[in-house]
């Protein structure tokens, strides 16, 4: 029996198109929904940061991936405005981001694991979080 490879689906907002995101050996692949596939060798990835990005309503969670060209990679848990889709996402996000970790950190990988979100993020978060009040 073979064991499916991670898998994760996720937007950029509820306008964006769905990505799904898959896990193979050595590589990392993201395929948007007209069909068109990027795919990312796991050497490539130079750092990994996972943060929480509050809102108002509930939280996003964020895997942000630097490559070696410092090119940047985001993997979140978002999907649509739909709560069933949203509740299912996080459990794919958390095992998707679990094995991709230990992935990177199995092949002894030049890679930096990171925590929270940048300062500028953080900053223009807390700003129009305060701005709405």
């Amino acid at each position: 029996m073979t064991v499916p490879s991670p898998e994760h689906k996720s937007r950029r907002g509820w306008l964006a198109r769905p990505v799904v995101w898959r896990l193979r050996a050595t590589a990392l692949s993201m395929t948007k929904a007209d069909g068109a596939a990027q795919t990312f060798e796991l050497r490539e990835i130079r750092e990994v940061r996972l943060y929480v990005m509050p809102s108002r309503f509930w939280e996003h969670y964020v895997c942000e991936l630097r490559l070696a060209d410092d090119s940047m990679l985001r993997i979140g848990d978002e999907c649509a405005g739909l709560a069933v889709w949203k509740a299912s996402s996080k459990d794919t996000y958390r095992s998707f981001v679990t094995a991709l970790c230990a992935a990177l950190d199995s092949e002894k990988l030049s890679c930096r694991f990171r925590a929270g979100p940048r300062l500028s993020s953080y900053l223009i978060t807390v700003l129009v979080m305060a701005s709405t009040i």
